[in-house]
């Protein structure tokens, strides 16, 4: 089932998703992850290289107020108050995916 969505939307619109203006796009191609799934993506590589290189100190609380502007901004278009625009969504990945690093 998964294979056959890959097959058939690959550069078409994201995986995640589906919905091709919520993703970054090379001329016709588009990316398979959505714009908040890239910032989270992106986040993460960054977070790992910030790891790598600081010692940083656990706290869950920095972690959980880091992911509320994704969760908010989500749940504001989810019932219909507020769209959200592809920069937002993906600022919003990156700085919950950055928070999350406190984690570890």
């Amino acid at each position: 089932m998964i294979f056959e969505r890959i097959k058939n939307e690959f550069g078409k619109a994201p995986l995640c998703n589906g919905r091709p203006e919520r993703a970054p796009h090379f001329g016709t191609f588009v990316f398979p992850l959505c714009w908040r799934c890239t910032g989270l993506f992106v986040g993460c590589i960054i977070a790992t290289i910030i790891k790598l290189s600081v010692e940083i100190e656990s706290n869950i609380l920095i972690a959980i107020i880091s992911s509320l502007p994704m969760l908010v901004d989500w749940s504001l278009q989810r019932v219909g108050i507020k769209k959200s625009t592809n920069f937002r969504r993906f600022t919003t990945g990156l700085i919950s995916a950055i928070g999350l690093l406190f984690l570890s």
